[in-house]
């Protein structure tokens, strides 16, 4: 069974979940129980807990510091975050310690509960199997001898001997796949992280070749269908956004009969590189909309802005942000937004149209499936005093 350590301030939170969660289905049971940062920790080192379910608003140390202080002592546990939605924004610093979930007490459901702890048992067995297997440093240099030779300066002699240590025959290899971090998430994961992403990629592509071939690359070498390729990576797009908060972009190729490998990876590589020497007419496009994201800009308006074409721009922006041009700049505009309804008593409906939003109907909607609940319950529960709100909205008018 699987060692759960709970970190929760509310009593009612933490013996609600604690009796309603059938724990046995998930292969876990409660070992310990914390009401502030503090106790959490002393527990954790006494009892060596598999997982820490953790709230961060606490007494005495909140749950930010103690997630780093664990980590320190234990890099596998499995970390999942339960917390009030006033949290959400800045869970974002948690990113790179690993965090497997986290669940939201203002909309959370009992399916929802499910979900993580079924992700969490999925992680465990996996960083179990990995116990079973060779050591670590095998597995270490095994990585290190196919990277070595992806990532030579020169053409090396075609040889299949890396491909020993994976037990794969090199003609059975179809696919190429380069993954590498946008530049803008490129902090906010560490080595930890990637290795987590290794993980998923190996558990959802068995029989895949993985290797990080950067601090924010991973190659990934394929000899199935490409069907399950997609399915694979589709998965793993999912993944890293909810537990990590990043985005991959992605280049792919089949390999050709005439073509090495290595040749095959030089070529992702030049795409990839040339893709974020674009970046700066994507820079441009951001800015833009900052600036303007209270008129109702087109998509003809900014390709014409950026003086290229607007299907040219349409699928560069979505490959660069993994995002589309109107979710991205009603995303600044409900940013906006958000930080309005925080110290403003005004209608919402003015608020929203201060803010690019002309159409009521379709603002409820698009906040409903952003932030989960209502625009009039968000504020009930954010709504700042008079005496921190000055300040606030001083920052916001500036």
């Amino acid at each position: 069974m699987y060692r759960v350590l709970f970190a929760e301030d509310e009593l009612l939170v933490r013996l609600g979940l604690k009796n309603s969660i059938r724990w046995a289905d998930y292969e876990m049971e409660v070992v310990g129980e914390a009401d502030n940062g503090i106790t959490a920790l002393e527990l954790f080192r006494r009892l060596k807990p598999d997982v820490l379910i953790t709230d961060i608003k606490m007494g005495g140390m909140d749950g930010y510091e103690l997630i780093r202080r664990v980590r320190d002592i234990d890099g596998s546990c499995a970390i999942v975050i339960i917390s009030c939605l006033d949290d959400f924004e800045t869970l974002r610093k948690m990113m790179g310690y690993c965090i497997i979930g986290y669940i939201l007490k203002a909309s959370m459901t009992f399916e929802e509960i499910g979900d993580v702890l079924k992700r969490t048992k999925q992680y465990l067995e996996n960083i179990r199997r990995q116990q079973a297997e060779p050591e670590p440093e095998e597995e270490g240099k095994k990585e290190a001898r196919l990277c070595s030779y992806l990532c030579s300066a020169e053409k090396p002699e075609e040889t299949v001997r890396w491909m020993a240590d994976w037990a794969v025959p090199l003609e059975s290899l179809r696919f190429m796949v380069l993954l590498s971090l946008r530049r803008e998430d490129s902090g906010k994961i560490n080595a930890l992280g990637m290795k987590l992403v290794r993980q998923l990629l190996e558990q959802w592509l068995p029989g895949a070749v993985c290797a990080q071939t950067s601090r924010t690359e991973v190659t990934v070498l394929w000899p199935g269908e490409e069907e399950k390729l997609e399915e694979g990576l589709a998965r793993l797009d999912d993944a890293v956004d909810n537990f990590l908060g990043v985005k991959f972009l992605r280049k792919k190729a089949a390999l050709k009969k005439e073509q090495s490998v290595w040749e095959a990876y030089r070529e992702l590589l030049y795409q990839e590189t040339q893709a974020r020497e674009e970046d700066p007419l994507m820079e441009k496009a951001v800015r833009f909309m900052q600036e303007r994201y209270r008129e109702q800009i087109t998509l003809h308006e900014i390709s014409d802005y950026l003086c290229i074409s607007p299907s040219y721009f349409s699928a560069l922006f979505k490959k660069n942000t993994g995002k589309s041009f109107v979710e991205y700049l009603n995303d600044i505009r409900l940013e906006k937004v958000l930080a309005e309804l925080r110290i403003s008593k005004d209608k919402i409906a003015c608020i929203a149209q201060r803010h690019g939003f002309r159409n009521q109907e379709y603002f409820t909607r698009f906040f409903k499936k952003k932030m989960g609940i209502s625009p009039v319950k968000w504020r009930q529960q954010n709504f700042r005093t008079k005496k921190g709100a000055a300040h606030e909205k001083t920052e916001l008018e500036g």
